[in-house]
């Protein structure tokens, strides 16, 4: 019987991101950890979920398409070093 290691629960999170210009943004978001694989099923990358970022600055809600790229891209490499 073959079978996947997977987690099935989400957890929101809270992370603070800051640009290049050193702008820092409040981030929350929600993510579900990827299988690990087995022998026979290679492993599953992490679900993230960003549900809001907000300007820490203007206190207003960012909607940026490539900022919230670079913000998933961020979280996503904080969970694979971080757990």
């Amino acid at each position: 019987m073959r079978g996947k290691v997977k987690y099935n629960h989400r957890q929101r999170q809270y992370y603070t991101y800051t640009d290049h210009f050193y702008q820092n943004y409040e981030v929350t978001f929600e993510y579900e950890l990827g299988s690990w694989g087995t022998y026979y099923d290679p492993p599953e990358p992490h679900e993230i979920n960003i549900l809001e970022v907000i300007d820490e600055k203007t206190n207003e809600k960012v909607d940026d398409p490539y900022l919230l790229h670079l913000i998933e891209e961020e979280i996503y490499d904080h969970i694979n070093t971080n757990g």
